[in-house]
């Protein structure tokens, strides 16, 4: 099988989008699933929608990633739909302001991680050069698609080093901070 949407030999099967593809889905299920409209034929396209960042990752092999998803959206779909209609007062807008965003914000956050996490730097680069797209919007967007695996890679040294040190968690570092600076004790 050559070049296509699904390549690869017998042992592995790697699903591709073209980077373009992948900003036209980020931009579509932006539009829909924020948009105001709540009713009508908007209740069945909402979940429909929101099952296309759950394929692409199944897809791309984010299982795991796919699976919590699937779940915190069929939680807060869940809520919307049989728990808010029987509550009333705070509990009923605590509910409905959280499940609300997790339903609306959700499959555009994953729809956006995938397209990071599964496009490289130069196929984004080469196809915005093939849409005669200016370096100004170029770059920038470049330069976003590397700093988020950067902030992971930089986040797992700095726990290594925090183990290392035997420090278990975050509060930990700022009290030996907080130590070092107003007490004077040395790490």
């Amino acid at each position: 099988m050559s070049a296509g949407l699904i390549s690869g030999n017998e042992n592995t099967v790697r699903f591709t989008l073209d980077p373009r593809t992948k900003l036209a889905l980020v931009a579509t299920v932006c539009t829909i699933m924020i948009s105001g409209r709540v009713g009508g034929i908007m209740t069945v396209i909402h979940p429909v929608l929101a099952l296309v960042p759950f394929a692409l990752l199944l897809l791309s092999g984010r299982v795991k990633a796919a699976v919590s998803y699937l779940l915190a959206y069929a939680a807060a779909y869940s809520m919307i739909s049989f728990v808010m209609p029987v509550t009333s007062g705070m509990i009923s807008i605590l509910i409905g302001a959280t499940a609300g965003i997790i339903y609306r914000m959700m499959p555009s956050l994953i729809t956006g991680y995938f397209v990071v996490s599964t496009t490289k730097v130069s196929e984004f680069n080469a196809a915005m050069e093939r849409m005669h797209i200016s370096n100004k919007i170029t770059i920038p967007m470049s330069v976003m698609f590397r700093f988020f695996p950067t902030i992971k890679e930089e986040s797992a040294a700095i726990k290594d080093a925090m183990h290392m040190r035997g420090i278990n968690s975050f509060y930990e570092a700022g009290v030996q901070l907080v130590d070092m600076v107003y007490l004077r004790k040395p790490l």
